[in-house]
């Protein structure tokens, strides 16, 4: 019987004649690749047997899986990979549910994907620190005409109902209507430009009293609030990273009151008001991020 002949200190291949490739009849598929690539000959782990427990471990919790490649098993060699850095802090690798079951929220029908019976999209929530809230599912066209002809639907993000006139429409060939009216809309698009939630801003509001994070006044000015962040963090004009935002300033302290008092020397920066604002803003308050 033909076997592979490559060998080395301590080992022999000796795979059997269905596991040798059809391009060399010396070696086994393994060994020919490591031969062609002109790499030392080394042992080809065999399919099934187990090479020890993962070494992935964290402050109160340690991995139980089977070793893939490199001491760890596969979801934390993924994790490895993927952050091409010499030194990773491993996150816990999700455990599988069994089939049959579904998540464990009462108004979620999606089948469950991990043992402590969320499924996959709320276990990312979770998983995340975010709020578990209902997903988004595409409308049929049922409900589409339904919502036509009531002349109004529900935004998903304030739970209002509102005309369609406040939806985004889509002109295609069977007109579909938009799942966040308006001013969820803009928030929505506010909140990814500085890189937080909107539920952060809600929150950072509501720390404020309502009113303006500098002068104390309740209205805004133009048509919303201002975010104020430091400039030197992020310049404007571009994305935010959401850690430099300081607060939320009507479009007077945003575009005149600030500016001015940041440009002076540090000798005339003697007001208290403004001092206390910068070195301890508002959003530092706020726990809800990304």
């Amino acid at each position: 019987m033909q076997r592979c002949k490559a060998y080395g200190a301590g080992w022999v291949c000796g795979r059997t004649p269905n596991e040798v490739t059809f391009a060399s009849s010396e070696y086994c598929t393994g060994h020919y690749k490591q031969k062609w690539e002109g790499k030392p000959f080394t042992p080809i782990r065999e399919a099934g047997r187990s090479k020890g427990k993962c070494t992935a471990s964290g402050d109160d919790w340690r991995c139980e899986r089977e070793v893939v490649s490199r001491k760890l098993c596969n979801a934390h060699y993924i994790q490895k990979y993927r952050s091409k850095k010499p030194f990773i802090v491993f996150k816990p690798a999700r455990k599988k549910a069994s089939r049959g079951t579904s998540c464990s929220l009462g108004w979620c029908r999606r089948p469950s994907a991990s043992v402590e019976g969320l499924c996959g999209p709320h276990w990312t929530q979770r998983y995340r620190v975010q709020e578990l809230r209902p997903l988004v599912t595409r409308r049929t066209k049922a409900e589409l005409r339904a919502i036509e002809e009531s002349g109004e639907a529900e935004c998903v993000m304030c739970n209002k109902v509102h005309p369609l006139e406040e939806f985004h429409r889509n002109q295609g060939a069977y007109r579909s209507t938009g799942r966040y009216c308006s001013s969820c809309r803009a928030a929505k698009a506010r909140a990814a430009r500085f890189g937080v939630q909107p539920a952060f801003f809600v929150a950072l509001f509501e720390v404020q009293g309502g009113v303006c994070a500098v002068c104390r006044t309740d209205t805004p000015g133009h048509y919303d609030w201002h975010v104020d962040h430091d400039h030197s963090c992020c310049p404007m004009g571009g994305r935010s990273c959401g850690r430099c935002i300081r607060g939320l300033v009507c479009a007077a302290c945003n575009t005149r009151a600030l500016p001015w008092y940041e440009s002076l020397p540090e000798e005339l920066k003697n007001f208290e008001l403004l001092n206390d604002y910068l070195k301890n803003p508002p959003a530092q308050k706020v726990t809800i991020r990304s």
